[in-house]
């Protein structure tokens, strides 16, 4: 499981509280509306923000769709990310309460350089709270698009390592469903879906999820509740619709256990904090319009307001938080022929204004932040077989901050300018060659602003370039292949560093600080073989380097980093009405968070087996899934002395009944 004995660093627990208390408080999703049961590929929306019949961009696009997602048997959307493109999951409790999602070599700030959105719309937030990627009820997702690399002119802000876009699935006809569950640790579910669509243009939707569960650990009871409505009317020339989500959650948190308490019972809460808990709830509501203007000329535009209160106890010390979100961004988009094939042109603007409170018994912080920017992206065909990417992005971040130590506020603000240029090449109907040169960024979030060492007012954007290469193959007959290497350097990372002076020392160790350069390279292949109508195997890997490039820790390894991840999985039919579903998943070692010298032993990998199995018989349908088969003990997050363990064998089982 790990290398060596680790000693215990009590300490350790006041250098974490002040970060791990904002990154336990995540946002939760609002789902909405987009496109439908396409296969992959015949519509994707992440490479223009608008929907294209092919991969046009220079960029890989993993798409991961809705059978796919159904294959699998999985529970959440946690299980379906494992391992695919290069995505790391870092799951602290087993059941993607406040897990986080990482891509191109980013670890304990995955949240911060991963963007992750809902329909086009982002889901991070202006503190370091992480997404709560638990709350998207997988029965609402059509099909996940995973963008590999930095999209800093298209997305803007956090796009570095990768973007995550969640499609949820659009009224089509009437439909209705009830599904109940059961598993490990006595968790219960009950999901209902409730859709329609009427001949003049009209659709709803409604759907529905209770869960409780005691999980894995002791002291980590939970319940929850996520309810999702959608109205959409489409007329002649384009379309408006309208969402909410209202998602509550009330969670017991176990603490992470020290080696010796690992070893003595993996399952227990830390005794030191008995009471810690945390209770979430979330509102979001979101309008939007989808426009034919004339010729080739259409706008789209969302706006969205999204609130979430959070309080509890953590480390035996009271917080609470108050977070306000509202966005919009309009976009006119152009679609026309040149002799060479269709130009796709956008046009947008960006806006973000978030409101964070935070109180601890450590201090407070206040913090509006806006950001705003105009984005342009044109794709242009030159040539027979080849087309050409070039966009930019122009964005500004305003902070008007107070704290305990700026009572009076503070103003600091800053800006960027990046491009993007690539080139798509089609040798052939099957093959796709690109390059492309992205920059990206991320401006500092509001607590880590109010978080810095003494004397340093004000953290320097983070600014970086992505090289990507990539040949891509698909045949007609459902084989594919794909694989991508890239390089990224970081100027200026935005991390948290437990070695220095922070605000509060002695009571809390360490500071986010500007780190000296970073540099991250490596490839991800991955690719899929349809053996025949019965079998269909996939498989990925990602081989990934992150180090410190300059100063005093360069040539040291970026913590919680892993070199390679792996997946290989099968779907297969046994019999009519009858399809079964094996996965692989595996992780090598990563240096524990927040070690940066690379001074302790790393936190060991793990290989773990997942068996799925549905049977269909007309409209009902019985699911299973075992995690973790052989029952491995392994742990998924770590620092030097707070281990997460994670569950050993588990098993799911659901019945759903659907009406149409």
């Amino acid at each position: 499981m790990f290398r060596s004995s680790i000693p215990a660093r009590p300490e350790a627990r006041r250098t974490v509280f002040f970060i791990l208390v904002t990154s336990l408080i995540g946002a939760v999703p609002v789902a909405a509306q987009e496109s439908s049961t396409l296969e992959v590929e015949e519509v994707v929306v992440s490479g223009t923000r608008s929907p294209q019949s092919s991969v046009t961009v220079p960029a890989s696009i993993t798409v991961i769709s809705r059978e796919d997602i159904e294959a699998s048997g999985a529970t959440h959307l946690i299980e379906v990310l494992r391992g695919q493109g290069t995505v790391q999951v870092f799951d602290s409790f087993g059941d993607g309460s406040r897990a986080q999602v990482g891509m191109r070599g980013f670890g304990e700030t995955a949240n911060a350089n991963t963007l992750v959105l809902i329909d086009g719309r982002r889901l991070n937030n202006a503190d370091i709270g992480p997404p709560d990627l638990n709350s998207i009820a997988l029965k609402d997702v059509e099909r996940i698009e995973i963008v590999q690399g930095s999209a800093g002119s298209l997305f803007g802000d956090q796009a570095v390592g990768g973007v995550i876009n969640v499609i949820t699935r659009k009224p089509l006809k009437f439909s209705a469903s009830v599904e109940p569950g059961y598993g490990s640790y006595n968790h219960r579910a009950g999901r209902v879906n409730l859709t329609n669509r009427w001949s003049n243009g009209l659709s709803l939707r409604f759907s529905g999820e209770r869960l409780a569960s005691e999980n894995y650990r002791d002291n980590n009871e939970k319940d929850y509740s996520n309810y999702v409505g959608i109205v959409d009317f489409e007329h002649g020339r384009g379309s408006v619709f309208f969402d909410f989500q209202r998602v509550n959650e009330e969670l017991e948190l176990p603490g992470g256990l020290t080696e010796a308490q690992l070893a003595a019972d993996r399952r227990q809460a830390n005794p030191s904090f008995p009471n810690d808990d945390l209770e979430t709830d979330t509102y979001s509501i979101r309008g939007g319009i989808r426009q034919h203007l004339y010729g080739p000329w259409s706008f789209e535009g969302e706006i969205a307001y999204r609130e979430t209160d959070t309080d509890g106890l953590f480390f035996n010390s009271g917080f609470d938080s108050e977070r306000k979100q509202r966005e919009a961004n309009p976009r006119l988009i152009g679609n026309y022929s040149n002799r060479f094939g269709e130009v796709i042109a956008t046009l947008g603007i960006d806006l973000r204004a978030s409101d964070f409170d935070l109180n601890t018994s450590f201090g407070f912080t206040r913090n509006r932040q806006d950001v705003y920017a105009i984005y342009g992206q044109v794709v242009i065909p030159f040539a027979p077989r080849w087309s050409l990417t070039l966009g930019a992005r122009k964005a500004w971040v305003d902070n008007d901050l107070s704290t305990q130590d700026f009572p009076g506020g503070l103003d600091l603000e800053d800006d960027v300018f990046v491009t993007e240029i690539g080139v798509s090449y089609r040798p052939t109907l099957n093959w796709r060659l690109f390059l492309r040169r992205d920059e990206n960024f991320r401006f500092a979030k509001s607590d880590e602003q109010s978080f810095t060492p003494p004397g340093v007012v004000g953290l320097d954007t983070q600014e970086g370039i992505s090289w990507e290469a990539g040949a891509e193959w698909n045949s007609l007959r459902g084989h594919s292949f794909k694989i991508v290497g890239f390089y990224l350097p970081i100027d200026d990372e935005i991390a948290f560093d437990p070695t220095v002076v922070g605000p509060f020392s002695p009571f809390i160790d360490g500071a986010n600080v500007n780190l000296d350069s970073t540099v991250r390279t490596g490839f991800n292949t991955e690719g899929s073989w349809a053996v025949n109508e019965e079998l269909r195997i996939s498989a990925a890997f990602s081989y990934t380097d992150a180090e410190f490039d300059s100063g005093a820790l360069e040539g040291k390894e970026v913590p919680f980093v892993a070199e390679a991840v792996a997946r290989l999985s099968a779907d297969f039919q046994i019999s009519d009405g009858l399809r079964g579903y094996s996965e692989i998943q595996s992780i090598s070692d990563r240096f524990l968070i927040g070690d940066n010298e690379n001074n302790f032993p790393q936190l060991g990998g793990y290989t773990v087996l997942n068996l799925g199995l549905r049977y269909f018989y007309r409209d009902f349908t019985l699911a299973a899934r075992v995690n973790n088969v052989t029952g491995k003990e392994y742990v998924d997050t770590a620092s030097p002395d707070s281990f997460f363990p994670a569950p050993e064998r588990n098993y799911w089982i659901s019945a759903r009944l659907d009406f149409d």
